[in-house]
């Protein structure tokens, strides 16, 4: 199994391989984030490469809003934590 490729000058390039059982565990922790990936994503294996870009593609394409959301998120929580423990305080 060729691990990686590196590209020393003009037409010559290193390739780093693995065999044997080093290279099959590299092969079942492969196998084992991949699972992850589609069990998060609830997608089969031939669609998660494409779920992922899309994910990460709207993700860059803004990221002011992507912040907005977040503290917004945050505000939410600290309004609902505050409540809360203003309700509780009538309780004791």
């Amino acid at each position: 199994m060729c691990l990686q490729t590196l590209r020393l000058s003009d037409g010559i390039v290193r390739l780093y391989f693995v065999a044997g059982d080093f290279g099959f565990d590299i092969l079942r922790k492969k196998e084992d984030i991949l699972q992850e990936l589609v069990s998060r994503y609830q997608v089969p294996e031939e669609a998660i490469v494409t779920t992922v870009s899309k994910f990460f593609d709207g993700y860059r394409k803004d990221p002011e809003r992507i912040k907005e959301l977040t503290l917004e998120n945050l505000e939410l929580r600290m309004e609902r934590l505050v409540d809360s423990s203003s309700a509780s305080a009538l309780f004791k």
